[in-house]
Parts: C-alpha cells; structure tokens; sequence
C-alpha cells in the first residue's frame, strides 16, 4: 500500500497515409495475432492497431512529485484520476527538479513535500533527493527518445501524448 505515480505515453498510429507508421503497426500485430490486420477483408479479426502505449515512468512515494502533479496538472484534485500533461509541463517540472538538486535550499519552496495516506516521509532527505534524479531521468529519457521533432521557432515537440495517473 501506498502512492504509486506512473507517467504513461500513447501514440497515435496514422492510418490515412499507408506507409506512416507501418512498420510499428506490422510488429505490434504480429505480436498480437488476435487483433487481425486490417478491419475488413477475408480472414480478418476486424480489428486494426491505432494506438500503442508505454510507462515512460514510474515513482513510488515521490510525495513532492505527486504534488507538483496535482497543482500543475489536475487543477488540485487529488483523485486517482488520468491526467493529460503536456510535453512543455514535463520540461518545468524537470527544470525545477535540477534547481532544486543543484541548491537544496530550494526545495520547500518549489517542489514541497506533502504528506498523506501512506504518502511516505515528508523529509528532505536522500529519498527526497534520489526521487527528483529520478524525475529527471525520466524526463530526459523522455526527451532524448520520443521527442524528435523542433520546429522553426526552436519549441521541441513529440507526437507521443502523455498521462499521469497515481494510485493511494
């Protein structure tokens, strides 16, 4: 028992251009047989692979992580719900995580600690600390790996879309 977080990414296979995304909907496919190939046709299932998922993160008790998402992103609704966050919040929230571990006097004020059922320690302690590299390991891996496109004004963005969802 006890909060659970998890950053969640899906991404939307195109389908009316016949080459976008082929290859991954062919692997996807061919790792789930029961899904068919094409909705229509002799011998199909009548399904097609539209979108694939993927945990990009996970933290168990980051109570000040949680927080960050709750005010940031769920309009302060603590609810277990599914939250959409877009790639610009990741980025502050990594932001404040490296200002934070780079002048730990900072820590109350930008990322606080909360605590709550089965929450963890509200310290600021090494826990504290190891949870906010590990948010930006996340972001970064995140960074590196799916977001893959800059547009001319320099914002980098993804087609992966993201989700935070906690459980307590």
């Amino acid at each position: 028992m006890g909060l659970d977080m998890f950053l969640n990414g899906s991404r939307f296979l195109w389908s009316f251009d016949e080459n976008a995304d082929t290859e991954i909907k062919d692997a996807v496919q061919k790792l789930l047989p029961e899904l068919g190939d094409k909705p229509e046709g002799p011998g199909c299932k009548g399904f097609e692979v539209k979108t694939i998922g993927a945990e990009l993160g996970y933290w168990r008790k980051a109570n000040q992580i949680h927080k960050w998402f709750v005010d940031n992103v769920q309009d302060g609704d603590d609810d277990c719900g599914n939250y959409r966050v877009e790639w610009e919040q990741l980025v502050k929230l990594r932001d404040l995580c490296k200002k934070v571990l780079a002048n730990k006097e900072l820590a109350e004020e930008l990322l606080p600690a909360q605590s709550g059922f089965f929450f963890g320690t509200t310290g600021y302690d090494e826990w504290y600390y190891q949870d906010l590299e590990r948010t930006v390991q996340i972001i970064d891996r995140i960074d590196t790996q799916l977001v893959t496109k800059t547009l001319d004004n320099g914002t980098r963005y993804s087609n992966w879309e993201f989700e935070y969802h906690s459980s307590w």
